[in-house]
């Protein structure tokens, strides 16, 4: 499947919750992508949990950034960022940050590293200039 229409749904499934808190989604598709083996359900289950998240941490007023390139997918917010301490933690199963929304169960990240695995892929979470990037590469682990 050509991953650059998933993003598009999984961003348009979350263009209400991105409206409510005032941040504008950003979707880059390059051109020129291949095509990947993947569950598309699965896919959309992956980038809904990551733009959600990207939306949910930022602030009123920023844009939350998906680039699908052919090696991967970014999703870059412009957040607090993520504490150097956490980083390690992320994609546990369950465990929740001091930042965490009120709802949720600490299963999202969880959730996209075993896709991600299960595909074959890499998940890596890190700081940026401003904010979070969360970066899923299709290249094999």
């Amino acid at each position: 499947l050509d991953p650059g229409p998933v993003a598009a749904e999984a961003a348009t499934f979350l263009q209400r919750l991105a409206q409510r808190g005032n941040v504008h989604l950003d979707l880059r598709v390059a051109a020129g992508r291949p095509e990947r083996r993947a569950d598309r359900g699965a896919l959309f289950v992956l980038l809904k949990n990551l733009i959600e998240n990207a939306i949910q941490h930022s602030p009123a007023g920023a844009v939350v950034t998906v680039d699908v390139r052919a090696n991967g997918i970014s999703v870059r917010d412009e957040g607090a960022g993520i504490p150097p301490e956490h980083l390690p933690q992320l994609f546990k199963r369950f465990w929740r940050g001091a930042a965490r929304r009120d709802t949720g169960a600490g299963l999202g990240l969880a959730i996209c590293h075993e896709v991600a695995l299960a595909h074959g892929w890499t998940l890596v979470a890190r700081n940026g200039a401003v904010g979070a990037e969360f970066l899923v590469s299709f290249e094999t682990a």
